[in-house]
């Protein structure tokens, strides 16, 4: 018996967490990868692909290698991968995320559709194909509208439309295949991220999002967020949205999960989920806040390693920034940050870099993660970090 592992483009040590399992470790990964994951022995079998996204190559080859080693899991950790795993596995008649569960939490229409359903407040939405869709949908809620990805990630190819200005330049500039419209909801965002393990919410915490979320680099401000204070009143009501939500979708016994909701005039509005871990610094910072790291936790129950959950424990406050890429050539950039409140830290741009404007939420120059002695205190070093950064370095427009 053996696992399979789709392994997109994070540096997990998959061979150290399921160690315990003797299993074997069969890694799907991408090309750029190649010679980056180092051969464990419990590794059996690495397996390099062009184009990772799209390649379908990856399915038949799935079906082949199991006539060899027998998968008894399948384990995918990224976005892209969620669809792709539940299909293998209901080929394969493997235990796991299978295709409908997988669909509700990666095809927006259907996760809304089925909680509007249910009863749970949702943004006015509509499948489109085709302009006219899109006028009809601002007939009846009028601007700005949201367009996006029916199953896209990290806010990459949305936008905000204000106007019909903005709406004539997004549709000469873009196609409309497999997209949605939503009514732009004015409100806090808020992401709760967590582990549903055996069908039960087993830990959850809220963070409030900087700025506008992850939009923020729409506008060229930094995408950011703080975990909230145990002490903050909305900590409870956030956290029980949060199991009412995994308990009405057809969540997968096992997941780590990332939930988005506005917080609009008293009133939570769902804005989207994913059964996978939040991007950025959001797992890293639970990982400090807490002692929890949620993605080794998920992998493990998957694969039958009931490791114990820590004891939920709020050590410190963190909260992180992500500072959008912009267009230019970077001329000065700083190499270091000696913040003693600075836990980590990613310089991701380097002088005489040719950048672009910053397409998704994640599309960072540099990165920061930092800690406070509260809400408060966290969000005025992320402000402080930002000002610093930009004072540092230089682009040639």
């Amino acid at each position: 018996m053996s696992i399979l592992i789709f392994n997109r483009n994070a540096d997990y040590q998959f061979d150290s967490w399921i160690a315990d399992s003797n299993q074997k470790l069969i890694i799907f990964t991408t090309t750029n990868k190649m010679n980056k994951i180092s051969k464990d022995k419990n590794i059996a079998h690495i397996e390099y692909f062009d184009d990772y996204e799209n390649n379908n190559l990856l399915e038949l080859r799935a079906v082949e290698l199991n006539s060899k080693y027998n998968f008894e899991y399948v384990i995918a950790t990224s976005e892209f991968d969620i669809l792709r795993a539940s299909k293998i596995r209901e080929y394969l008649k493997i235990n796991g995320q299978w295709n409908d569960s997988a669909l509700a939490f990666r095809d927006k229409f259907i996760m809304k559709s089925i909680l509007m359903q249910e009863e749970f407040l949702v943004p006015k939405f509509k499948k489109i194909s085709n302009t006219l869709d899109i006028l009809d949908f601002i007939n009846q809620v009028g601007f700005p509208i949201i367009i996006k990805p029916i199953d896209g990630s990290g806010s990459e190819n949305v936008a905000k439309i204000e106007d019909y200005n903005d709406l004539k330049n997004y549709l000469n500039d873009n196609k409309l295949n497999d997209k949605m419209v939503e009514e732009f909801i004015v409100g806090d965002l808020y992401h709760i991220d967590g582990l549903f393990l055996k069908n039960e919410l087993i830990f959850s915490w809220p963070s409030r999002y900087i700025n506008q979320g992850c939009l923020a680099h729409k506008s060229g401000k930094y995408t950011g967020s703080i975990l909230l204070d145990p002490q903050n009143e909305m900590l409870v009501k956030l956290n029980n949205y949060a199991r009412e939500i995994l308990n009405t979708l057809p969540t997968p016994t096992n997941t780590v999960f990332h939930l988005e909701v506005f917080y609009s005039n008293n009133t939570l509005i769902f804005c989207e989920i994913a059964c996978r871990r939040g991007g950025g610094y959001i797992s890293k910072s639970i990982q400090e806040a807490f002692d929890i790291d949620l993605v080794k936790s998920s992998v493990q129950h998957q694969c039958n390693i009931n490791t114990e959950i820590p004891h939920i424990n709020f050590k410190k406050h963190t909260g992180f920034i992500l500072i959008p890429n912009r267009m230019g050539k970077i001329l000065e950039i700083p190499c270091k940050c000696e913040f003693e409140w600075v836990i980590d830290y990613k310089i991701n741009g380097y002088i005489g870099m040719d950048s672009q404007d910053a397409n998704s939420s994640v599309d960072s120059v540099a990165e920061f993660l930092v800690y406070g002695q509260n809400e408060e205190e966290v969000y005025k070093r992320l402000d402080s970090l930002y000002d610093w950064f930009l004072n540092n370095t230089k682009w040639d427009r």
